[in-house]
């Protein structure tokens, strides 16, 4: 892997995908809020202090991960730029009430998206993020 390149994880996911025999896969876990069982220094803490603290690491003893998904890659199955460029993922735009992301780095998260998905595209005619219903998102930030 060539560490000075911007693109070296890139070129090394493309490398993967053309040559190796062996393709990989990756698994998505959720940890479930425990405040009975989760502890911070010893004690326990209410919900809003697991949630609203991105810096405070759960402990897999405690919070143990739950797999739900399993994304496994194709050989040889590189999009091209151009159907690369066209395809994102608005997960945070298109939750519903009850499964919105908590927390406030998750509240920060859906402006960085959109603003970095537009970004390369940007023109004097972008205006705030739409929500799908076609409301202007505003998350009170």
């Amino acid at each position: 892997m060539q560490r000075n390149s911007p693109d070296a994880l890139q070129d090394e996911l493309v490398r993967h995908l053309e040559e190796d025999s062996t393709i990989s896969s990756f698994d998505f876990g959720l940890q479930f809020l425990d405040t009975g069982r989760m502890t911070y220094w010893g004690k326990c803490r209410d919900a809003s202090f697991w949630i609203e603290n991105a810096s405070i690491e759960w402990n897999e003893t405690q919070a143990p991960f739950h797999t739900v998904a399993r994304l496994s890659l194709l050989p040889k199955s590189q999009l091209t730029t151009e159907a690369s460029e066209a395809v994102y993922f608005d997960v945070t735009g298109n939750s519903t009430a009850d499964s919105a992301p908590l927390g406030s780095i998750n509240r920060a998260r859906w402006p960085a998206e959109v603003a970095s998905r537009r970004a390369p595209t940007r023109t004097d005619s972008d205006s705030e993020p739409q929500t799908s219903s076609g409301g202007t998102h505003r998350d009170g930030l």
